[in-house]
């Protein structure tokens, strides 16, 4: 089928746009959860203790309509609160201040890392939900999913209102030096660059995951690394996360 799309494309009789939805729609079931889900690190949740206020105020900020309900951490995730269902308790409620969100709290799905993309399709069709949880093999929350994260699989980048002040993942400086964001994922980054880094066989995802990987331990910042002659230089690293980097094409060595 991709072949067929290659040729139908270079014939004109199919358009980019349709090659590449081809292409995706192909890889679906062979992409799993960890390919695609928000990092841990990046999740907004509310804890079991928040007031209203600070709650709608999370809501406002963050612009979502969903978000996980825990108590002390994210490993213990007790639900998911609906930014609709608080709405029905401050209407029939307005001088309320707090509230047992776990009254209000919808059961979270919880999915491997594993996962494949088809089959949580198909679980999020079933259960009617459009978010889950993903955990690791210890049953530690890993990160988090949407049905948006899915669906943007198959037609690419679907932007909101929310979405407009979202920064861009990368800068480029010149035709051969960027600036990017850590967690920019490497088939993109591939795309972006122009580069082949194989990410077929790896075990992480995005640039800082190659980043940790090359360096063989906790980067700091100002460490550059070389491969495949691309040089990868981390300009910031906050609670030891890389979170940019500054990419030259081609080695500086020699």
């Amino acid at each position: 089928l991709k072949t067929m799309a290659e040729i139908g494309a270079a014939h004109g009789t199919i358009e980019e746009g349709e090659r590449e939805m081809i292409h995706s729609i192909v890889d679906f079931g062979d992409t799993s959860v960890r390919e695609i889900m928000i990092s841990r690190l990046d999740i907004i949740a509310l804890n079991v203790g928040t007031n209203i206020a600070d709650a709608i105020e999370v809501i406002r900020r963050s612009g979502h309509s969903r978000l996980p309900l825990y108590v002390e951490h994210l490993d213990n995730i007790l639900g998911i609160v609906y930014a609709k269902d608080l709405l029905r308790i401050l209407t029939e409620h307005p001088d309320q201040e707090t509230i047992d969100w776990t009254s209000i709290a919808r059961p979270a799905i919880f999915v491997p890392l594993g996962k494949m993309l088809d089959d949580l399709l198909r679980d999020f069709q079933e259960r009617k939900t459009h978010i889950a949880l993903v955990v690791d093999e210890y049953g530690g929350t890993a990160g988090l999913v949407t049905l948006e994260d899915v669906l943007e699989e198959i037609v690419g980048e679907i932007r909101d209102e929310h979405d407009e002040d979202e920064e861009e993942l990368y800068e480029k400086i010149s035709a051969t030096e960027y600036l990017v964001d850590a967690k920019i994922d490497l088939d993109d980054l591939n795309e972006i660059l122009g580069t082949k880094t194989d990410t077929e066989n790896l075990d992480f995802e995005t640039l800082g995951g190659l980043i940790f990987h090359l360096a063989r331990e906790i980067p700091a910042k100002g460490d550059t690394f070389e491969n495949e002659g691309v040089t990868y230089e981390v300009t910031e690293v906050i609670n030891h996360r890389v979170v940019q980097v500054r990419i030259k094409i081609g080695s500086t060595s020699g």
